[in-house]
């Protein structure tokens, strides 16, 4: 008798052990964000998100989205970064980051955190020529710099209350026209998926014959 209750005592300790071993490898991973932190004000045009990802399995897919649009989809190690070009997030200030990892189990996490971007964070092309109040007749350069990543621009230009919307590929469009007077320009940047800057500030300049 003793020996029987010793043994399913045995028994018993075996079973524990097996339900904890095997709750334990069930579990999904774990997703932790380094940078940033949820509610966090971001004030970068290029902000670096950082997450870690545990699980006792391997990793087979991290993906990092914003909003709707991924940003990184890889399985490398157990910190994962991608660059956020913020610029181009202009919808709204409030953004939702979001990360999802798969393991080998096909157990999937996700977890996500708010962000608000501030001013700071929206840079745009700068207008460099002409520059503000210049006088000038045609042909006339309008320039400004180069937004990191731009597929085209857009070109707000109104000549003696004419609007010419121009769209160039390249940070820089020469106008020559029959129409004088004052004039205003601005201008934005558009990247491969259709998403926009802000608008530049706008600058004047007179059109003399």
């Amino acid at each position: 008798m003793k020996k029987l209750s010793i043994l399913s005592i045995f028994l018993g300790i075996l079973f524990v052990i097996s339900c904890t071993s095997s709750t334990s490898s069930d579990n999904p991973p774990t997703i932790t964000f380094i940078h940033p932190q949820d509610n966090e004000t971001i004030n970068d045009s290029i902000y670096t998100i950082e997450v870690s990802i545990e699980d006792t399995k391997s990793i087979v897919s991290v993906s990092i989205y914003v909003d709707s649009i991924c940003l990184y989809q890889s399985p490398t190690n157990k910190n994962y970064t991608c660059d956020w070009h913020t610029y181009w997030f202009t919808d709204s200030a409030d953004h939702i980051i979001k990360v999802e990892a798969l393991d080998s189990d096909g157990k999937t996490s996700i977890k996500s955190i708010d962000v608000t971007l501030s001013d700071q964070a929206y840079i745009t092309p700068n207008p460099l020529t002409p520059v503000d109040n210049a006088t000038l007749q045609y042909p006339i350069d309008l320039t400004w710099t180069a937004i990191e990543d731009a597929f085209s621009y857009e070109v707000n230009l109104v000549i003696n209350g004419v609007t010419f919307p121009l769209t160039p590929s390249t940070n820089s469009q020469t106008i020559d026209y029959t129409i004088y007077g004052a004039a205003t320009w601005k201008v934005k940047a558009l990247n491969a998926l259709g998403m926009e800057t802000r608008y530049s500030d706008e600058y004047h300049f007179t059109v003399n014959q």
